[in-house]
């Protein structure tokens, strides 16, 4: 799989949640019902549109961005972080009521889980997107998430379809109804994780055999080819002819929060520039690794020269 076009100058657009994110770490994550005591409380920039905006722009790709923020201090603060690295935040707008939050609690061993409240985020609407269709058009590559409204969604990736632009659909959070197979026929590149692939299609992926069984499943409903990222068991790549593995690079994990997003970034980064699948996702583990050794969303994503010189063997 390749995205080299013939366009002048290559650039993304993300479509997706932007957010503030409230991060506390402790020993461990609090079974239900318990309370324990932590030792840290951060804020840092977040949420799923914005992280993997940031990826592509630190890692050297012309990045828009388009999505909601609040009119309280969070939204002022976000657009002025995304604009130091580089993403342009023109499409990003102000409406009112809150900035959208996540919630992560971090323990000693550098697992995480998430809260996220949307707020301003389920404010994207259609009306946007259309409005939105100028720049659109000229892009080499849309990438989304699931933490706006589906219908957003829907309408950004039908969008790229009518423009014959390359489609990318990070499906998290799943939702609770699923993922239309409409919405799922609008994808060229799926990247879920093992969890959400598990909620895709039933399939527990715990090897090359079971991936490619929960792949042709997506691929059956349109999805032209999928990432599904491991963790420390690495990534699995499909196009429903060619299936491959990139191992994952062995580092101390410190903070997790990033690493998908990172990962996804990394790999259109490849692609864009016409590398292969497989240099592609190489580059991607290299950058998803750095990220976990390091605190925070955005601000863990490698740069472009530090990526290119990780050393670590997988």
């Amino acid at each position: 799989m390749r995205m080299s076009e013939s366009k002048q100058e290559k650039y993304a657009v993300v479509c997706g949640s932007l957010n503030m994110d409230l991060v506390c770490r402790g020993p461990r994550i609090p079974v239900a019902g318990e309370t324990i005591l932590g030792y840290d409380f951060t804020t840092t920039i977040g949420g799923k549109g914005g992280n993997q905006a940031a990826a592509l722009a630190k890692l050297g790709i012309r990045t828009h961005m388009i999505g909601c923020v609040g009119e309280d201090v969070y939204g002022g603060e976000i657009i002025e972080a995304l604009s130091q690295k580089n993403v342009t935040t023109d499409g990003i707008k102000k409406v009112e009521g809150h900035t959208g939050t996540a919630h992560i609690m971090i323990d000693d061993e550098g697992e995480n889980n998430i809260v996220v409240i949307p707020s301003a985020n389920y404010k994207l609407s259609e009306e946007m997107i259309v409005a939105s269709e100028p720049l659109i058009k000229g892009a080499s590559v849309l990438l989304a998430q699931l933490e706006v409204s589906l219908i957003t969604i829907e309408t950004f990736l039908q969008m790229g379809r009518s423009h014959h632009i390359k489609t990318v659909l990070n499906p998290a959070p799943v939702p609770p109804e699923g993922i239309s197979d409409e919405l799922l026929s609008l994808v060229d590149l799926l990247t879920p994780n093992e969890t959400e692939i598990k909620l895709l299609t039933g399939i527990e992926v715990v090897d090359e055999v079971s991936f490619k069984v929960a792949a042709n499943m997506l691929h059956q409903k349109g999805v032209r080819s999928v990432i599904c990222t491991m963790g420390s068991k690495g990534a699995y790549f499909s196009d429903g002819i060619n299936i491959f593995h990139q191992e994952a690079y062995v580092v101390k994990a410190v903070d997790t929060t990033c690493a998908g997003d990172s990962f996804t970034g990394a790999v259109l980064v490849k692609l864009l520039e016409g590398e292969t699948i497989e240099n592609a996702l190489n580059f991607a583990a290299k950058v998803s690794a750095i990220t976990v050794t390091r605190k925070g969303a955005q601000d863990s994503i490698p740069s472009r020269e530090e990526a290119e010189s990780f050393k670590l063997k997988a």
